[in-house]
């Protein structure tokens, strides 16, 4: 097998055989179309060196003004020198995994951006779909975002994006094919509604022991195949849901400096976050309790075979602000076995959800009785603007609800003129004690 730093994909090789007569790769196509046909077909390698060097030349430009069809599929090597036939170097890509992620109008947008970024993270540079039209041939350097939301004729590889302003601005690092002369350095960058398509495989070599995947983007590091979302997922949108419920279940914070798209479709609240990066807002610092990926905490061995033991103790310190979401709850009551927050303690049918814990979270099981233990997850808080939809006790309010034949459009109101102010039913009755709460004061 040619490989090394030099190995290349035959280009022409793929272009003259993805698609059948009288289709004609010169004349466009879909990269998931090429992931296809190699999967199932295979390449020659490329390249000066390789069996089956392209065909092409001149500037990257000239396809534009030329209509030169493809060269027919070769069935031999046409580098002479080559030392293989096309038969035997041939190798096939386990391509058969990939998302094609249509970009256009997507409902979702910035949960489909995300989702390129991670899938750059972790398998390298994704190959994408645009408009390349007259100001994108005299593109130089900038932000380009003439092309915005329009059929695409073009593709090019994203391999990055700005640094702080993915999900802010929307910044993506993008190469092209025209040479190191054209844009910055033969790159530029790209507002990313001007990519409306982008297709992630999944990288590894089929047949052979050789690990593969695109380097990442600035750096010599190698990811391990296989980490591409395309294969922990069974469909882009699996993916995407998946993406949401790491911003929403785990208690990531908004940031002020970014607002949502007035365009956005997407029937759920979401907001730009301050950090991608989740941090566990519970540590443990004491006593044999686990804290799981997902931030949740719980009791010795819950969820397996066997109880939490007796005389047992743990501490967690409490390094970020997050709400309770108790999954399971299952201990001694009385205070017997109890878990501590905020100085109150909580056992048997009573329970911590909804609270914040500040300071520290504690656990104590007593001499004797003993049960399957308890779960608990972080939830998010209410910002600070978003302050009036939420009770006093950090519970949601419900938006748009009536009480004696008075309708409240919003989330809080005074229907019945209450001495303490307004008040809300809300969401969660878990998290209230009760259907209705009073409100927080913006």
């Amino acid at each position: 097998l040619f490989n090394g730093p030099s190995a290349q994909i035959a280009r022409g090789f793929v272009t003259s055989c993805t698609y059948e007569s009288p289709r004609d790769g010169c004349q466009g196509g879909w990269p998931s179309d090429v992931f296809r046909f190699l999967d199932q077909s295979g390449s020659p390698t490329g390249g000066d060196a390789g069996c089956s060097p392209y065909f092409g030349h001149g500037d990257g430009t000239d396809h534009f003004a030329q209509n030169s069809p493809a060269p027919p599929c070769p069935t031999e090597c046409s580098n002479t020198g080559f030392s293989k036939t096309l038969h035997e170097d041939r190798f096939n890509l386990g391509l058969s995994n990939y998302y094609d992620l249509a970009l256009l109008n997507h409902p979702r947008p910035a949960l489909a951006y995300q989702l390129i970024r991670e899938a750059i993270l972790a398998g390298g540079p994704v190959p994408a779909a645009m408009m390349a039209d007259g100001p994108f041939m005299a593109y130089s350097s900038g932000v380009y975002t003439h092309s915005c939301d329009m059929d695409p004729n073009h593709a090019v590889t994203a391999i990055g994006w700005e640094p702080d302003s993915w999900i802010c601005l929307n910044l993506g690092r993008v190469q092209n094919s025209w040479g190191p002369h054209w844009g910055e350095g033969g790159s530029f960058r790209v507002g990313l509604c001007v990519l409306t398509h982008v297709s992630i495989p999944t990288m590894s070599m089929a047949g052979t022991s050789a690990a593969y995947g695109f380097p990442l983007a600035g750096s010599t590091e190698t990811p391990a195949p296989g980490l591409n979302p395309a294969a922990r997922y069974p469909s882009v949108d699996a993916a995407i849901d998946a993406l949401y419920a790491v911003t929403v279940n785990r208690g990531c914070k908004c940031s002020d400096t970014c607002a949502t798209k007035s365009w956005d479709p997407d029937p759920v609240p979401w907001c730009f976050v301050q950090d991608s990066v989740w941090k566990k807002p519970w540590k443990l610092v004491k006593g044999p309790c686990t804290v799981d990926a997902a931030g949740c905490i719980m009791s010795r061995d819950y969820g397996g075979s066997s109880e939490y033991r007796n005389f047992e103790e743990c501490e967690f310190d409490v390094e970020d602000k997050a709400s309770m979401e108790v999954l399971d709850f299952n201990v001694e009551g009385w205070n017997y076995d109890y878990l501590e927050v905020n100085g109150e303690k909580y056992s048997g049918e009573s329970t911590p959800h909804g609270k914040v814990p500040e300071g520290k979270i504690e656990w104590s099981s007593d001499y004797s009785v003993t049960h399957f233990g308890w779960k608990i997850c972080p939830k998010p808080v209410p910002s600070p603007p978003d302050a009036e939809k939420y009770t006093t006790k950090d519970c949601l309010c419900k938006h748009g609800w009536r009480y004696r034949r008075i309708d409240i459009e919003g989330y809080c109101g005074n229907p019945d003129n209450d001495a303490n102010g307004d008040w809300c039913k809300v969401e969660d009755r878990r998290c209230q004690g009760t259907w209705w709460g009073y409100c927080k004061k913006p």
